[in-house]
């Protein structure tokens, strides 16, 4: 069984806000605790107090989740019974609030470390495992929610293609090595250039795309221009023979889908490789 089938589960844990599962898991302790007071010693409901504890570690950290295992164990040491029934002695109810604690203690990094897993491999379900960029999909979902976003508020938006030609050329005679440090230098290169709304993905092979939102014909060609320029010297300074070219489509009113907006891109893309030996082509909207 592989490690995603162990975290799908976990993959489908609701989206809460930390104020809102602080107040969860309180009512989660309360509530268990009401049910220890009632039930007494006759039903054991100890357990039920991990919850609680689990829910904030998700959701809060270890900070938050020790501060609620700390509350769950008060609660399921010190808890008040009714009339009739004994309590624990002092001595044996500070035993027993440590063993809790102590318990919580290690639970909590079991939760923190199944989180981290799971944030882990969403990472890499996002990600191009040779540059670190976005993917494919990754870049689909995000260019999706911009155009939405864009075309709500009647914001321009563009999107360009690179496209390292002679990368197979560089695979035969240098080996696969070297064109992986080729594909991570020009990857590094359109992040750095690039700004914090954009979006960079690799889509395949030496394919590069990058989304500009809010961006229009003039800035995203100003921007691309750069980017171009500092692609070359980085070629020259690795020596490479490696050739990058882009298109750019930009729209100062956002068409009604993402697949719209690929087309245009694509359609660009493909006069490009067919047609004009130029480094860039466009913006057009």
């Amino acid at each position: 069984m592989g490690l995603m089938a162990i975290l799908r589960p976990f993959s489908r844990m609701p989206a809460l806000s930390r104020p809102s599962a602080l107040l969860l898991a309180l009512a989660f302790i309360v509530a268990t605790g009401a049910i220890d007071y009632f039930a007494g010693d006759d039903v054991d409901v100890a357990l039920f107090y991990l919850f609680p504890v689990l829910l904030a570690t998700w959701y809060l950290g270890p900070v938050g989740g020790m501060l609620c295992g700390v509350l769950c164990a008060i609660a399921a040491t010190m808890v008040i019974r009714p009339a009739g029934q004994t309590t624990a002695q002092p001595a044996s109810a500070l035993w027993n609030l440590a063993v809790w604690v102590l318990f919580y203690g290690m639970v909590i990094p079991a939760a923190v470390l199944l989180r981290g897993l799971l944030e882990r491999e969403r990472g890499l379900a996002r990600r191009d495992p040779l540059t670190g960029v976005a993917n494919r999909r990754e870049f689909a979902g995000l260019a999706a929610r911009d155009l939405a976003r864009c075309t709500r508020y009647a914001r321009p938006i563009a999107v360009a293609y690179f496209d390292c030609e002679n990368l197979t050329a560089v695979n035969d005679a240098l080996g696969p090595p070297a064109g992986d440090r080729l594909l991570r230098a020009v990857a590094a290169v359109l992040q750095v250039q690039s700004r914090a709304t954009d979006v960079v993905a690799r889509l395949s092979g030496g394919e590069f795309a990058l989304l500009l939102p809010d961006t229009d014909q003039a800035a995203a060609r100003q921007l691309v221009v750069r980017m171009m320029a500092q692609l070359e010297e980085t070629m020259e300074r690795q020596e490479s023979q490696l050739t990058c070219y882009v298109t750019v489509v930009s729209f100062s009113q956002p068409p009604d889908s993402m697949e719209a907006l690929m087309s245009r891109a694509d359609g660009l893309f493909y006069e490009l490789r067919t047609g004009q030996p130029e480094g860039v082509k466009g913006p057009r909207g």
